[in-house]
């Protein structure tokens, strides 16, 4: 199995292992040369190792060097894949959806090699497959993401229904197009949850990736078993814990006005160092940070929907002053929200600025 650390890749493992006609023998995953993370993808050796005990398969790695003259990612990865043939294995399974172009760079790497691709989820419609994905209960989340599609403070968020709603239309519900990737903590079949939590942000590839780290064991609940503990669940953190709750309707019912983190942490009932610390670990991001994003949501959401000036849309978003609105919103759309509005009434939308694509997914 082709591994990415990814929603779809975990799917199609499921599906293949639930079916009797194939053995998966193991994980297959491209890592950078040097610190060991998945390729565009940027999640630590750790966890991909972490995944494949959850998983109960060996997991074996393909070094590439993205800074080599030429680029040695075929040759690598070719080489590797012949190893395989020689060791008995026949196909190689990946999750890819319905890129043509992601699925004729797989057969180009194969050829040559004596295996043959298998793609387990061809033809999926994407919005149901991401939903089947939830309500099966698998957990994940957006490890790495493209800015110029969506706002970069998004990496390390959930990927969940909620997600799904906010999605603009022309951002696949899948991210089959590259828009987004994700790091799976549980699916079907899973031994064991891998819990991660976001700790930083960094930009690789022209991606805002998210540094993930394993997040300590949950204890086991002791009484009668609540939603928050059910296999698999991956609760929205601002529908469970009714605090959150409370700052999440005053906050987007007063992103212009006062929701700095002081009134903010008497609509939770906390005190302020308290509030701050609440919130981080039951969210995963500072409260500023998330802030930042929901502002930047919602002003995204003004501009496709509304004609209203951008002066206005600033200052109802919590930007007062025009030159402040436009450098945020350019940091996190990479382009001014005047641009952003008239690609969208033209029915464009800027293109992510990536390295040369290698057909990875999810």
């Amino acid at each position: 199995m082709w591994w990415t650390s990814g929603k779809d890749a975990a799917w199609a493992l499921h599906t293949l292992r639930s079916d009797s006609r194939w053995e998966v023998g193991g994980l297959l995953a491209a890592v950078t040369r040097g610190d060991g993370r998945s390729w565009l993808h940027g999640v630590r050796m750790e966890l991909l190792t972490e995944q494949a005990g959850a998983v109960g398969l060996p997991l074996r790695t393909i070094e590439v060097d993205p800074e080599a003259d030429p680029p040695d990612y075929d040759a690598v990865v070719q080489a590797e894949l012949v190893e395989l043939r020689s060791g008995g294995v026949d196909f190689i399974a990946f999750g890819d959806l319905f890129s043509a172009r992601r699925r004729a760079r797989r057969t180009q790497l194969l050829q040559g090699t004596g295996l043959e691709g298998v793609f387990p989820l061809w033809h999926r419609d994407t919005r149901e497959h991401a939903r089947q994905m939830l309500g099966a209960g698998l957990a994940a989340r957006l490890c790495s993401l493209a800015p110029t599609d969506l706002p970069a403070s998004r990496a390390g968020t959930r990927f969940d229904e909620s997600f799904l709603e906010y999605l603009p239309a022309h951002i696949d519900p899948c991210g089959e197009h590259d828009e987004f990737h994700t790091f799976v903590e549980w699916a079907p079949g899973w031994r064991r949850r891998v819990d991660v939590a976001p700790v930083d942000r960094f930009e690789r590839y022209g991606l805002a990736i998210a540094d993930l780290q394993p997040e300590p064991a949950t204890p086991e609940p002791t009484g009668p078993v609540t939603p928050e503990f059910v296999v698999g669940a991956a609760p929205d953190p601002f529908e469970y814990f009714e605090r959150l709750r409370r700052v999440q309707r005053h906050v987007l019912r007063n992103l212009g006005g006062d929701v700095d983190v002081k009134r903010v942490a008497e609509v939770a009932e906390l005190a302020p160092s308290s509030f701050r610390r609440y919130f981080r670990r039951r969210v995963g991001v500072t409260y500023g940070v998330w802030l930042a994003s929901q502002r930047m949501e919602c002003a995204a959401r003004l501009l496709r929907a509304s004609d209203d000036r951008i002066l206005d849309i600033g200052k109802k978003v919590g930007y007062p002053f025009g030159r402040s609105f436009r450098r945020a919103f350019r940091r996190n759309y990479a382009c001014s929200p005047s641009r952003y509005r008239e690609m969208v009434l033209a029915g464009r939308f800027p293109e992510a600025s990536r390295t040369e694509d290698h057909g990875e997914g999810e």
